[in-house]
């Protein structure tokens, strides 16, 4: 019932490309008595960003990003960028852009130019109507 245990083998399972089986383990973070926010937010990554359709789930990849969003009193970029995917994957794009903007605002309050610019990129997606696509958020198995 541990969610840091199951959030941190669900990751190890994703860098080797076992999505199925790292989704399973952050479900299991997300169950435990204690959730992790961390699992909410991968989860939520991989259902919003998966270039494969068998895996994206937008209406609950924004339920999954908003808890994330929520617990962390909206200071994390990270989840916000989050919420941002799930909302385009759900075909909600301006409120994507939205989202993304509030994102990019606090990654550079942060001093997090990489992840400011990657939001931009992701601005600009949605501005054409296009979801994010991660080649990271698929299986290899």
């Amino acid at each position: 019932d541990d969610a840091g245990a199951h959030t941190s083998l669900a990751n190890a399972l994703l860098q080797k490309g076992s999505l199925r089986e790292a989704m399973d383990h952050y479900e299991k973070a997300i169950a435990a008595p204690v959730p992790s926010i961390f699992a909410l937010n991968n989860l939520a990554w991989i259902l919003s960003t998966s270039p494969d359709a068998a895996y994206r789930n937008g209406p609950r990849a924004i339920i999954l990003a908003q808890s994330a969003v929520q617990f962390s009193k909206g200071k994390v970029a990270t989840f916000f960028r989050t919420l941002a995917a799930a909302q385009a994957e759900s075909g909600h794009f301006t409120d994507g852009i939205e989202t993304a903007e509030r994102a990019q605002h606090l990654a550079r309050g942060q001093n997090d130019v990489d992840l400011a610019n990657e939001i931009a990129r992701d601005v600009d997606l949605y501005r054409r109507n296009l979801p994010v696509r991660d080649p990271t958020a698929t299986s290899t198995r």
